[in-house]
């Protein structure tokens, strides 16, 4: 098999993984309003999951034994996640969720199988070209979710469907505003990083900032929002480091971000006759625990004692904790602290040395592409502390650690910042 062909297969799959479970997600909506299907849960978005796992495999074992790659500490920890992985789900108690995911999640095994594989095969076959090009699909993808959360919001158009939980909010193909403002953070802080090069002289990556940053504003989730402020300082003291920030930018930027907060505050008073304003609500959120976050933090601790080892199983943290009220809860609201009540100690080493190994090599270039993904690795990293791995933007996250690691000290003269 040629290395071109492999390389087109690649790009299929991941644009899949990465487009699909979003597309099925809102289409099952509209589905269910015309009577087609009687519940959105009757399609399952996690299927492009299972069916993409088989080539991934067969790229992985190609690249072994067709391209006699040696093994490296990466294989090793993705050999370690799948011997876990099996404890992990032949001690849970729902093993079929184990696998295949819950309803809504469809986060089980296979899908983290898949993610898994997208890293390594990207690790693999990734070269200079690709960096730029993957960062452009998914810059393509935010758009699209950043037009039609605007169409949602600002339009009364009867095909177009509002957020199911708070119509006054953008949730876009994600169809949940916490999982829009997540992708929105991520992306807004990588688009930000570049344009506030003192090197790059344009300035139509402005127009994107403000974008991505009114649609953030506007899913009105506080976590995404406080990562990108936390991102933004670290830019700052990064490229003041390296005296590589365009002042004059950075204050025209500052300057349209205030102006396009008002725009929206304005828009949300008197167009859409709401008082939400996720600026204004900080102190409400940090007050309630972040909806009741400290509380689920508190009690996953206490499942992370109780199943310590091998953790309750993929999917199954429903079916261990419950609020005294019997409210379901089916996640901690922390990727960390969520994987360790699922996996164990022994399930979360995989991640936790993939997560090492890859901060290890965030410091060792400094080209614009690469810095790029360092940058998108870090804010979801961030971000995770308040928020959970989602089918809909946790594939673009294994796909940049992918790249990331890829990178080769000869592709530095290739990537040299212009």
């Amino acid at each position: 098999m040629k290395h071109n062909l492999i390389k087109k297969i690649l790009y299929v799959i991941t644009v899949l993984c990465m487009t699909v479970p979003s597309i099925v997600r809102t289409s099952s909506y509209y589905l269910v309003r015309h009577g087609v299907i009687t519940s959105f849960e009757q399609l399952n978005p996690g299927f492009v999951f299972y069916v993409a796992a088989i080539p991934l495999i067969f790229i992985y074992i190609y690249d072994i034994l067709k391209n006699k790659r040696k093994i490296d500490v990466i294989d090793i920890i993705f050999y370690f996640f799948l011997l876990t992985s099996f404890f992990s789900v032949i001690f849970a108690k729902d093993i079929h969720i184990a696998i295949f995911g819950k309803t809504v999640r469809y986060q089980g095994f296979l899908a983290f199988l898949s993610y898994f594989l997208l890293l390594l095969d990207w690790r693999s076959y990734a070269n200079e070209r690709d960096y730029k090009k993957l960062i452009k699909i998914i810059i393509i993808i935010c758009v699209a979710n950043a037009i039609y959360g605007n169409i949602q919001l600002y339009s009364n158009w009867p095909f177009i469907l509002k957020n199911n939980t708070n119509k006054y909010t953008m949730s876009g193909l994600c169809v949940n505003q916490n999982f829009l403002g997540t992708l929105m953070c991520v992306i807004l802080s990588v688009v930000t990083f570049k344009y506030l090069q003192k090197d790059n002289k344009s300035f139509k990556l402005l127009p994107l900032i403000i974008l991505f940053f009114e649609v953030l504003d506007n899913t009105q989730s506080s976590g995404p929002l406080l990562t990108y402020f936390i991102m933004m300082v670290i830019i700052l003291v990064y490229l003041i480091k390296e005296k590589n920030l365009n002042v004059n930018k950075f204050i025209l930027m500052t300057a349209s971000l205030i102006f396009t907060y008002i725009i929206v505050y304005l828009l949300n008073k008197y167009y859409l006759n709401s008082t939400l304003c996720e600026l204004c609500n900080v102190d409400k959120t940090v007050a309630s625990g972040g909806s009741g976050r400290l509380d689920i933090w508190k009690n996953s601790l206490t499942l992370i004692k109780e199943h310590f080892v091998y953790g309750v199983g993929y999917e199954n943290y429903y079916l261990y904790y419950r609020f005294p009220a019997k409210e379901l809860i089916d996640n901690a609201h922390n990727v960390y602290l969520h994987q360790m009540v699922e996996l164990g100690i022994l399930g979360f080493l995989p991640f936790a040395s993939m997560l090492f190994v890859t901060t290890k090599k965030c410091f060792k270039y400094k080209s614009l592409e690469f810095l790029m993904l360092v940058t998108f690795f870090v804010a979801y990293s961030i971000q995770a502390f308040a928020n959970i791995n989602v089918i809909q933007i946790t594939p673009m996250y294994f796909v940049v650690i992918g790249l990331i690691l890829s990178y080769k000290e000869k592709d530095k003269k290739v990537l040299k910042n212009k």
